[in-house]
């Protein structure tokens, strides 16, 4: 069995699509079921807003909190309440729900004891305070602000002044957390990477207003066709990085091109604007948050390569490198090797490639070559322009039924 690379045409509603991935032939099932909003639990960002304004609801009437908080927390067993408490609150993070809410009730038990020994009612946040300071150490020198202060300085942190989605320190803090969830979980991540085409040609043309009204709507477009749990992040410049929990690749690329073709329909000075997005899988590409981008990031540069307006899904095939079918004009001379002289440099060959990766590719020529001969590669189309001249080793060679060799380069 090999792995390779797989376009299959899917009908989804009214959408066909040509999806491109690489599929391993010894495990060829694919799910393509995605979770509906209705059936997701609430983000923490949601839960998180949820307990503010219960705290603020009637923030003298701590028995009120109380019993609201216990409420809230029997009528949705399933939601990390007392987790997210401790994180606004004190901004703790938890190993489980039922970790925070064992000691949430040891902390609503020493408020009552200090309140019986003070012969006065003793806050619960005074009691928190002082639990984690004195008794189980988890606060050694804690600042004290009021929240909405606090959540006010947080958010501009956090937040992408222009295009109001989260920016790249949230998501350098956020992944690692994710992760983990799905780690407790056995669950699955998609990492999307996003980058606006031609954005600097648009920006060189219709100026730097324009060119941020471009990042502005496409900002907003994902964001909106994102569930709750989704997480969109401006990682720099034109580039976009989109988290999605509990969604493979395959179900995130049917999402990404929604995305792609809705953008397309904006009209900005009559033209249109598309990306280019590479996506990898957590844990089946990678279990490293760092790889995790790295991965998604080459599959979002060989989408690029391959004409731009492309979603690429990184897969592992038995080379661990993506590999894009694609015709490109190359030119070649050969340099020499370790058992041939080197010819003359300006004795160039032109063929095209069928197949291109990051760090090889192949092509077809009527030439003669051998295993180890070094190849001086020279690209012509403009969809290339981003591999530059490059200098290969021949790994392979393998004859073709009409007399012509298939060359296989692995760039050195």
């Amino acid at each position: 069995m090999r792995s390779g690379t797989i376009i299959e045409k899917r009908d989804f509603g009214n959408v066909t699509l040509n999806i491109s991935y690489f599929k391993d032939e010894k495990n060829p099932q694919i799910q393509l079921k995605r979770q509906s909003d209705s059936d997701t639990n609430l983000t923490s960002g949601t839960m998180e807003k949820e307990i503010i304004n219960i705290l603020d609801e009637d923030a003298n009437n701590e028995d009120f909190i109380i019993q609201k908080l216990q409420t809230l927390s029997e009528e949705n067993s399933e939601r990390k309440i007392y987790t997210e408490l401790f994180k606004v609150l004190v901004s703790i993070e938890m190993d489980s729900e039922e970790i925070a809410k064992n000691l949430w009730n040891q902390i609503i038990e020493y408020k009552n004891s200090c309140s019986k020994l003070l012969g006065t009612p003793f806050s619960f946040r005074a009691a928190m305070l002082n639990y984690f300071i004195t008794e189980n150490k988890k606060l050694a020198n804690p600042k004290i602000i009021e929240i909405k202060i606090y959540e006010k300085t947080l958010k501009s942190a956090l937040i992408d002044a222009l295009t109001g989605v989260y920016n790249r320190r949230y998501y350098e803090e956020i992944i690692q957390n994710e992760i983990n969830r799905a780690r407790r979980r056995k669950g699955v991540i998609s990492l999307c990477v996003l980058d606006i085409d031609n954005f600097k040609y648009f920006n060189d043309t219709y100026g730097h207003v324009e060119g941020d009204n471009v990042l502005k709507s496409a900002a907003s477009i994902v964001k909106k066709n994102l569930r709750r749990e989704d997480i969109v992040c401006r990682y720099g410049g034109e580039e976009f990085v989109v988290i999605m929990p509990d969604s493979n690749s395959e179900n995130s690329y049917i999402v990404m091109h929604r995305i792609k073709e809705e953008l397309k329909k904006e009209n900005f000075h009559g033209e249109s604007v598309s990306f280019s997005c590479g996506i990898s899988e957590y844990p089946k590409d990678t279990e490293s948050k760092d790889e995790l981008f790295i991965k998604a990031d080459k599959a979002m540069y060989l989408s690029k390569a391959n004409g731009k307006d492309q979603i690429c899904i990184y897969g592992n095939d038995r080379r661990n490198k993506i590999r894009i079918e694609v015709n490109w004009n190359i030119s070649y001379s050969v340099l020499g090797s370790t058992e041939s002289p080197a010819l003359p440099e300006e004795e160039f060959h032109l063929c095209q490639t069928f197949d291109v990766s990051l760090d090889g590719l192949c092509f077809v020529t009527n030439s003669q070559h051998k295993v180890d001969d070094v190849l001086n590669i020279v690209f012509h189309d403009r969809n290339s322009l981003n591999f530059q001249n490059k200098t290969a080793r021949v790994v392979w060679v393998k004859p073709t039924e009409d007399g012509k060799n298939k060359i296989g380069l692995k760039f050195t």
